[in-house]
């Protein structure tokens, strides 16, 4: 990726699909988690879990593998790459070319492979493990959402919504009402981060799911499409996330938030 790698390894994050055969554990990345957003973990003698995450991102060197104990409760793997056989190969433009042939390769082959990739996404080619982790995902953001719709900034910004497009086909979750897709989904993602109790991604560095589903809820019902088409929606939007999010992490000294 001319002039947006700058040399450094992890960006190579960005630039990996899944591929049969191997362990996912024992890849480079970090696990990942359904969390609640309080950097709590409680786990008896577990470090609390910004540490843990500052311990698996960074831009130098690799990322520690999974333990193998085993899924832990409240834990969620990765909805885009819980794939009970999968692993990471390197897109073609991934493959540390030489410096001449590098310089052909730019941002937008890495970035249109990935949209390629998040478009050919169909509920059918998941695993049971990714389609689970997908609905605790989903389940998880509906709660945040439904529980911080209720401060009284969210039930203004409720009001103005259904005010703008009354008769919309997208629901104002909390509130009773509807509105059209961005208002629905404006409303909702931000009753969704009201309370910071949305879940985290530890690859990412982030919070993808409350960037995801809200958009993703607003569109399905104003298109009226079906459950399917809804978590592939999720699975596509998180996947694409959780890779840029990955491959653009900060260093593990500096807070992405500037406090």
């Amino acid at each position: 990726m001319d002039g947006a790698c700058h040399g450094r390894e992890p960006c190579a994050d960005l630039r990996t699909l899944p591929a049969q055969g191997g362990d996912p554990r024992r890849q480079r990345r970090g696990p990942h988690d359904l969390g609640s957003g309080t950097g709590v973990d409680h786990r008896q003698g577990a470090a609390p879990r910004h540490r843990r995450l500052h311990a698996v991102r960074g831009l130098d060197g690799p990322r520690p593998a999974l333990d193998d104990a085993g899924p832990r409760s409240g834990d969620a793997e990765l909805i885009g790459r819980a794939r009970a056989e999968a692993r990471l190969r390197p897109l073609p433009c991934a493959r540390r070319p030489a410096a001449a042939a590098r310089r052909e390769c730019s941002l937008s082959d890495y970035l249109g492979q990935l949209a390629a990739h998040a478009a050919a996404i169909r509920l059918d080619a998941l695993p049971a493990s990714a389609i689970t982790a997908t609905k605790l995902v989903l389940l998880d953001t509906l709660g945040a959402i439904v529980a911080g719709s209720r401060l009284d900034e969210n039930v203004r910004l409720a009001r103005l919504a259904s005010a703008r497009a009354r008769h919309g086909a997208a629901t104002l979750l909390g509130h009773g009402s509807h509105s059209d897709a961005f208002w629905a989904a404006l409303t909702n993602a931000t009753a969704g981060v009201a309370l910071e109790v949305d879940e985290g991604n530890r690859l990412g560095g982030g919070h993808p799911a409350i960037h995801v589903v809200p958009g993703a809820l607003a569109v399905a019902e104003e298109r009226g499409l079906d459950g399917r088409r809804l978590l592939e929606s999720i699975v596509a939007g998180y996947e694409v996330c959780s890779r840029i999010g990955g491959a653009t992490t900060v260093r593990p000294n500096v807070h992405s938030h500037g406090t």
